[in-house]
């Protein structure tokens, strides 16, 4: 590849100096008015751009990860064998605090301990994670040192469809790479790229502005030189740039930071309440639009604060209620055991209040009388016309079946593939030459799971039959 990329150059060279030389003379000066000012627009828009870049790379990194696993095998007499592995990956990052704080994704980081991360000076450093969420594909890692280069962290809220913006990395493994694009769109949801867990509450930034694998975990910046997001996907068949990137909004970024930083993960806010879609307010609520609690659950955060059914929350730490995904990733961002300022209007007078932030995976599991299954390192619970609507599974309520409630990492489910939300319908034995087995057992309640468990073949193996949103499909332990 190096040397079909020198021959170019030399081409182009060749070209340039041909042309420079041709009649000994330079190109004729434009003397139209107008000609001259689009020039002049265009080579200021360029001086920015050349601004925001020298400004920013300094505090870009490049990351090499490597990462030790084992991986299943079996030898020719069918004995399985745990073969260790080398898991090579590299990525981008951006310094965000000048003693060595640095963002990037979950992907880019996977399994390393001790990722390496190199400036744009030559400097390495070994960092250490200081936390990932794979929900939201984001990491935080630190370096020890102090007077780093520092990008700051702008607001995405105000990111319009249309503005120019700037992405870099190290696409390919190529150091100190700078693409400029557009907004394409904000609020891009349903996508699913890091999880579907919560699909319906992501938001992000479309750009096309070249973002090519080894660009992850770079940053997206404004002309303002303000990481505005983290570049975290692309859209392609051929895994190439095709014009459509996706970044992560810095307002996430930032509350996954904040949460990594005070605990090293990102528990789940949460108090205890269903809204309604949004809606247009009375006017003596001097806020334009809200959402209707429609259910306070008793004993949660929201009960304990005094909200009623029928408020509408306007308000969430100062900032209106735009959406009610923006509104559920508030307060899922918000630290559990933290307090929270709600505006809200009730019989059309507009008032604050404050609520204890609880967390998501222990009051839900409370509410719904979540069972532990230790062999497999989750919660489950029924699934009901009344558990439904606390486990965000409406559309599920007439379906019969057990929720993962909650799935530890790195126990024998996560491993498997659960993820919370999933309705487990049916356990049975991993099919044989592709032949179902007689042996389904369905799991309509937590006692039938756990029977059926109880009674599993974990030599052949099993088999879930589960739902996933709305999509149905299977899961499997292994056989031993």
């Amino acid at each position: 590849m190096n040397g079909r990329i020198s021959a170019a150059i030399g081409i182009v060279g060749a070209a340039a100096v041909g042309v420079m030389f041709v009649g000994g003379r330079s190109p004729a000066q434009p003397t139209d008015p107008e000609t001259i000012r689009q020039i002049e627009y265009a080579r200021d828009l360029s001086g920015a751009f050349e601004y925001v870049a020298g400004q920013v790379s300094p505090a870009v990194v490049n990351i090499q990860a490597t990462s030790r696993v084992l991986s299943t095998r079996y030898d020719i007499f069918g004995f399985k064998r745990e073969i260790p592995e080398v898991h090579e990956g590299q990525g981008s990052g951006v310094i965000v605090t000048s003693d060595g704080y640095i963002l990037t994704n979950n992907h880019v980081v996977g399994r390393a301990t001790s990722p390496v991360v190199r400036l744009t000076d030559g400097r390495e450093f070994n960092s250490r994670v200081i936390g990932k969420d794979d929900v939201r594909d984001l990491a935080l890692i630190k370096v020890e040192a102090s007077g780093l280069p520092v990008a700051s962290l702008g607001d995405s809220d105000s990111v319009r469809t249309g503005q120019w913006v700037l992405a870099l990395g190290s696409p390919f493994g190529f150091e100190n790479t700078v693409t400029a694009g557009i907004v394409s769109a904000t609020g891009r949801s349903g996508l699913g790229i890091a999880s579907d867990l919560y699909k319906d509450t992501e938001s992000y930034i479309q750009t096309d502005a070249a973002i090519n694998p080894g660009n992850s975990g770079g940053p997206l910046v404004n002309l303002d030189g303000e990481v505005i997001g983290i570049n975290s996907a692309i859209a392609s068949r051929g895994g190439g740039s095709v014009g459509i990137g996706f970044a992560i909004p810095s307002e996430i970024a930032s509350s996954v930071m904040a949460n990594l930083i005070a605990t090293g993960r990102v528990d789940p806010g949460w108090i205890g309440v269903n809204l309604s879609d949004v809606f247009r307010v009375g006017a003596k609520a001097d806020r334009p639009f809200g959402l209707a609690v429609e259910t306070v659950y008793d004993g949660c955060p929201g009960a304990e604060a005094g909200l009623q059914e029928g408020d509408v929350i306007v308000g969430f730490e100062g900032k209106p209620v735009t959406s009610r995904q923006k509104l559920i990733r508030q307060i899922r961002f918000t630290p559990p055991g933290s307090l929270a300022e709600l505006e809200i209007v009730r019989d059309g007078e507009l008032s604050r209040i404050n609520v204890r932030v609880g967390d998501q995976d222990t009051g839900v599991a409370s509410l719904v009388g979540a069972t532990s299954i230790d062999a497999m390192g989750m919660t489950i619970a029924t699934l009901s016309t009344t558990s439904a609507p606390v486990l965000e599974l409406e559309h599920l309520k007439n379906e019969r079946g057990v929720v993962a409630v909650s799935v530890e990492p790195g126990g024998v489910a996560s491993l498997a593939g659960f993820e919370p939300r999933d309705v487990i319908v049916s356990i049975g034995p991993i099919p044989v030459e592709g032949r179902r087995s007689d042996q389904i057992v369905r799991t309509r309640s937590v006692r039938e799971f756990e029977v059926a468990f109880e009674n599993a073949d974990l030599r052949r193996g099993i088999r879930f039959d589960v739902i996933r949103d709305t999509r149905r499909g299977y899961l499997e332990i292994p056989a031993r």
